[in-house]
């Protein structure tokens, strides 16, 4: 084959995958990566987790089910600049023990704004790279709800990527400053008590094994784990397996959340949670 041949396919590989990496080495419930689009770029996920609960110990509420559909859209600014905007909306089914029924409520949760910058990125290779990236925004009160904390809550937060050939690793850390919250909380961080996140995953791509000019598309499968600590005490970790395909510009991510560990005093335990996202590049 001639070297100009090769060269191109060698390069046409390297932006195509380049490409994927951009939207795909985010595990499905990583609260954030240190991935992020390029300049002029935009990356908008749909991502809907459906929560079952068990009834709150010192409440009138017994099982909750409750559905979260989140959108964000992360836009690029500069090669290490980026930023998003997250705003969910949520759908409630709790059963009442006192009345013996049921009640349902809708509404928007509050909005998430963050910037992120890249501070460091090591390429060992035209698709292995190490990455590193600071974060910061807040939580934004939106609409009129049960589901809004009516507070603006600073968050900070780290993430560090790493993608070697067929194997990701994926580690951050935020801190939410709660300034204002329910007194009766259902889920983490809808509390008056700061929140900490923290996501651990890895992920191996099992199919295609080595990629070429011909691959359209990849499977990997997702191994997380999710902590949320409260400063009130109340400390919740799931483990995450998931799938994940990755297109040329989209990704189907599918996942559940099972807990391993449920210290909680201020709001009942989650039995498990089930995630279905997509993400799309434009």
């Amino acid at each position: 084959m001639p070297h100009v041949t090769l060269r191109f396919a060698g390069a046409f590989v390297a932006v195509t995958i380049g490409s994927l990496t951009a939207i795909a080495q985010e595990p499905p419930n990583a609260y954030e990566s240190a991935t992020q689009p390029g300049p002029g770029t935009f990356i908008f996920k749909p991502q809907l987790r459906y929560f079952y609960l068990d009834d709150a110990p010192s409440s009138p509420w017994g099982d909750t089910h409750q559905l979260n559909l989140s959108n964000t859209l992360n836009f690029g600014i500069a090669p290490d600049w980026s930023a998003s905007i997250r705003f969910p909306l949520e759908q409630r089914w709790q059963s009442n023990r006192t009345s013996a029924g049921t009640e349902e409520s809708f509404g928007i949760g509050d909005l998430t704004t963050l910037l992120k910058w890249r501070v460091w990125r090591n390429d060992t290779s035209p698709l292995d790279t190490q990455r590193l990236a600071l974060f910061g925004g807040m939580e934004w009160p939106l609409g009129q709800s049960e589901f809004s904390s009516y507070s603006f809550d600073p968050i900070l937060g780290l993430a560090y990527t790493q993608v070697t050939g067929r194997h990701g690793v994926n580690l951050s850390g935020a801190w939410k400053f709660t300034t204002d919250g329910d007194d009766a909380p259902l889920l983490a961080g809808e509390g008056e008590a700061d929140l900490f996140r923290y996501d651990a995953a890895y992920l191996f791509r099992f199919h295609p094994e080595q990629y070429t000019a011909d691959t359209k598309g990849a499977w990997y499968a997702a191994f997380e784990l999710n902590g949320l600590y409260e400063t009130n005490g109340d400390h919740e970790v799931f483990l995450s397996p998931g799938i994940m395909y990755e297109a040329e510009s989209w990704v189907l991510e599918l996942s559940v959340q099972l807990p391993v560990l449920q210290r909680l005093d201020w709001r009942p335990e989650t039995d498990f949670a089930v995630v279905i996202g997509l993400r799309f590049l434009f």
